[in-house]
């Protein structure tokens, strides 16, 4: 790996410059649905822990391959200036914004983790079934979730370990690059992985729970432009390219299946809503005529005239 010169980056290209921050602030602003649609929900239930789990390594590979490839890059911050520094390490600060949101995700997903349930009986008098909460401890999922999350750290963990055991001798910058460029292909793959076990679980589900429609249709489309702005480049081959399209496709699949569901779920709520409608009608009906027969029995031998007054002034007092 050759060492790069600080004089020669000295210089900043506003242009690209301006394209990075609108890209670092489009990746933060892309999370913030996901994070506040779990807040909102209070619960982070339908988000599976596999996407997560793949989510959050592909992120730690990407930010890393960066950083690796970056690292003369960062050491010249000592010798220029902040604003030179800043505009120089924009690369590495998109990579660690979107492990950071990422990362909120999984926190969120644990924090806001539906606690389990179960039902020993009905309430009293009702055939309505009492949901009593258990320890979290006790629940295969919750335990699931804490192993994917553990793991994450571990991986993180290692990987720098790894990362810098490479870097702190020249004798191995090499083998940096090598282990670098696995570093991004792994991350690709990962990446393009990643959404197939919540494709599978909010279709096993029906529903779309806590995850956030807004998030994905965000993400979708700049899988496509990246895709496109990597073929553009000279000595590309399809294999740089293909993969941020099967990424883009998934996205796109899961954002077409949570739409589905979420009009289903409209659909369905309205029908409810009208049966419930329908239901208090029938049972006011019921009600009232119980009332104006009872009503004819206390008027007894009374005319029809003298029975109707009283109808009528019995509906005034009700109203």
């Amino acid at each position: 790996m050759s060492a790069i010169q600080c004089g020669d980056i000295a210089v900043v290209d506003r242009s690209n410059l301006v394209i990075s921050l609108v890209i670092a602030v489009g990746i933060v602003g892309s999370y913030v649905p996901q994070h506040l649609r779990i807040v909102r929900r209070g619960s982070s239930d339908g988000l599976s822990p596999f996407f997560l789990l793949l989510g959050v390594t592909s992120c730690t590979n990407s930010l890393i391959n960066v950083a690796v490839l970056q690292w003369d890059v960062l050491r010249c911050c000592a010798r220029l200036s902040a604003g030179v520094c800043a505009a120089n390490s924009l690369g590495v600060v998109q990579l660690l914004l979107q492990w950071a949101m990422f990362s909120t995700t999984l926190v969120l997903f644990l924090v806001y983790f539906p606690r389990p349930c179960y039902f020993p009986g009905s309430a009293a008098g009702t055939r309505v079934p009492v949901a009593r909460p258990v320890p979290r401890h006790t629940s295969r999922s919750w335990n699931l979730s804490v192993g994917v999350s553990l793991v994450a750290v571990a991986h993180l963990a290692t990987f720098i370990a790894v990362s810098l055991s490479f870097l702190r001798r020249s004798a191995t910058r090499t083998r940096a690059v090598t282990w670098a460029n696995w570093l991004g292909g792994s991350a690709m793959v990962l990446s393009g992985l990643q959404y197939v076990p919540q494709i599978w679980t909010t279709f096993r589900r029906r529903t779309v729970g806590s995850l956030s429609v807004a998030t994905l249709a965000l993400q979708a489309p700049g899988s496509f432009v990246f895709a496109y702005s990597i073929a553009q480049r000279p000595g590309v081959r399809w294999s740089s390219w293909l993969l941020f399209v099967v990424t883009g496709t998934l996205q796109v699949v899961l954002v077409s299946l949570c739409l589905y569901l979420t009009m289903a779920e409209r659909y369905h709520w309205g029908e409810r809503r009208q049966i419930r409608r329908e239901q208090a009608q029938r049972a006011y009906d019921v009600e009232e005529d119980e009332r104006v027969g009872l009503l004819e029995e206390q008027t007894g031998d009374e005319s029809e005239d003298e029975r109707e007054v009283v109808r009528r002034t019995y509906e005034d007092g009700a109203e």
